[in-house]
């Protein structure tokens, strides 16, 4: 997924730097070629950095709207996040539904 390959050049970005980037953009040419997509949308992907400080990652996932980085509680909703933290209240079992 390219949440994964945007993570990656994340990370490599604070070793580098010693933080994280206020905007993916800042990631091209030196950690990326380019911005991957979203495979939803077609636009770009979703990302901020969470008041932790650590980033988060998203597309829209199935249901093509924004939950603001919200990952699915089944398959028809939330977003495909990748995310150092849980947002507040979600377990691992809301991945998979009851």
């Amino acid at each position: 997924m390219n949440n994964g390959v945007v993570a990656c050049a994340l990370e490599r970005y604070f070793i580098a730097e010693g933080r994280y980037p206020d905007e993916t953009a800042a990631l091209v040419p030196n950690y990326l070629p380019h911005l991957p997509i979203d495979v939803i949308t077609g636009d770009q992907l979703h990302y901020v950095l969470r008041e932790d400080g650590r980033p988060a990652i998203w597309s829209v996932g199935i249901n093509r709207r924004d939950d603001e980085g919200v990952p699915r509680k089944n398959m028809g909703y939330g977003d495909w996040a990748w995310q150092y933290s849980p947002p507040p209240g979600f377990q691992l079992k809301d991945l998979w539904g009851p």
